[in-house]
């Protein structure tokens, strides 16, 4: 579950934010890095600073508004005294808000998507010898996986999206379909139960045929 950091207001202008205020270091534009600027006093006055200290590399920020945008901290963040600063990339969802927009400030941890060693464990490959013997085969089926996840999510930006725990579990789980049941067409590895039910709720859009 995401963690609240504060109400703030969105400001426009460039550079150091003062109390109450989230700006930018410059104009944004798509697929180039930026730098989030956080003051540490929100809107009512309140000290977030301790919860912004939480806040690390590959979290991902949420800033709500009109809409959604989500951040992907993409560096160490900074304590630069009265605010923080936290590395971004401009992602494709990112729409900039308007000057003084009421703003509502989370952040949630990232989850890594499965690694080949954990699909080993759940198909029972073992010893080691025998993983390093299927690295190749079990990489393809992992990322062939995460691909469908990513598919059936809909409209996945690489550059800002992170996988929930469910998003990550949905792709273990295909990838053991994908590895036992190699004679299921594309459409019942769709509606596999487990699968569907980690991938319920998670979805943008439908696939068009």
């Amino acid at each position: 579950m995401p963690t609240t950091i504060g109400n703030y207001a969105w400001s426009t202008s460039r550079g150091n934010p003062s109390a109450g205020l989230i700006t930018l270091a410059s104009d944004p534009l798509y697929g180039y890095g930026n730098t989030l600027r956080v003051h540490q006093t929100d809107s009512e006055g309140n000290d977030r600073a301790a919860i912004l200290a939480d806040v690390d590399d590959e979290d991902a920020l949420l800033i709500v508004t009109s809409g959604l945008i989500q951040s992907v901290i993409t560096g160490t963040p900074v304590d630069s005294g009265a605010f923080y600063s936290f590395p971004i990339t401009i992602g494709l969802t990112f729409d900039e808000p308007a000057n003084e927009a009421d703003t509502y400030l989370l952040y949630r941890t990232g989850t890594a998507w499965p690694e080949l060693e954990e699909l080993a464990m759940v198909l029972n490959i073992a010893p080691d010898s025998a993983v390093t013997a299927w690295t190749t085969t079990l990489t393809r089926i992992l990322d062939s996986a995460i691909d469908k996840v990513k598919g059936d999510v809909g409209i996945w930006d690489e550059i800002n999206d992170v996988p929930s725990a469910r998003h990550a579990q949905a792709a273990l789980r295909m990838a053991e379909l994908l590895s036992q049941r190699p004679e299921l067409t594309a459409d019942q590895l769709g509606t596999d139960p487990a699968y569907t039910a980690l991938i319920s709720g998670k979805r943008r859009r439908f696939g068009i045929a």
